[in-house]
């Protein structure tokens, strides 16, 4: 274990509210308009409120609504159908000479559409629902792995110049994870800083 010291100078007249509404807008919080930390709580509240009113129990298992903002960004969203068959026409030129990634690829597809996870587009059939978006995807490869070689990861980022995602338009909700602004601040504003590394028994 070793120990070395860091010093940090911070010349800055923002007052705390400031520094505060300078971090949400850092980490992408953009749902919450003012710095105060009461008004994300009360945000996360009726989100998790409405969560737990709307969920239920089915023969397949928990149905959950989506948490759609009400800030109009739903009523924004486009269908993003242009986006997805791009997409689409992208991986298969890509990997039309795969075959293991294409033959993968499909029987994922086939197992999602299977279970309900996904549905069959008709594309002569006009939709009927409230709100029509088709998300992209892709493959993420990770040969190294023992078990999940290719999974498909579906993109709730992708949209229009100008236009609202999916993520966008549903509430991120509470975050679980530890604020990792915080953290590195804390470590910058200490006195002294102790760093340490896990070595395992292979030496990896």
């Amino acid at each position: 274990m070793s120990t070395s010291t860091a010093n940090c100078a911070v010349l800055t007249d923002a007052q705390p509210a400031d520094l505060e509404k300078l971090w949400t807008m850092e980490t992408g919080t953009e749902e919450f308009h003012g710095p105060s930390a009461v008004e994300r709580k009360m945000v996360n509240d009726r989100v998790v409120e409405q969560f737990e009113k709307d969920i239920r129990f089915s023969e397949e298992g928990y149905v959950i609504k989506l948490p759609w903002k009400t800030d109009g960004t739903k009523e924004e969203l486009p269908d993003n159908r242009g986006i997805a068959v791009k997409r689409l026409h992208a991986i298969l030129k890509k990997y039309k000479d795969n075959d293991w990634v294409m033959s993968k690829y499909q029987e994922i597809i086939e197992d999602q559409l299977q279970k309900g996870v996904i549905e069959d587009v008709d594309p002569n059939i006009p939709p009927t629902s409230e709100v029509v978006h088709y998300l992209s995807h892709h493959p993420v490869i990770t040969p190294a792995k023992q078990t999940t070689k290719l999974r498909v990861v579906y993109d709730g980022s992708a949209h229009h110049v100008g236009k609202p995602s999916l993520n966008n338009a549903l509430h991120q909700g509470p975050t679980i994870l530890p604020n990792l602004v915080g953290q590195l601040l804390r470590f910058r504003f200490g006195k002294n800083s102790r760093c340490r590394e896990s070595i395992s028994p292979s030496g990896d």
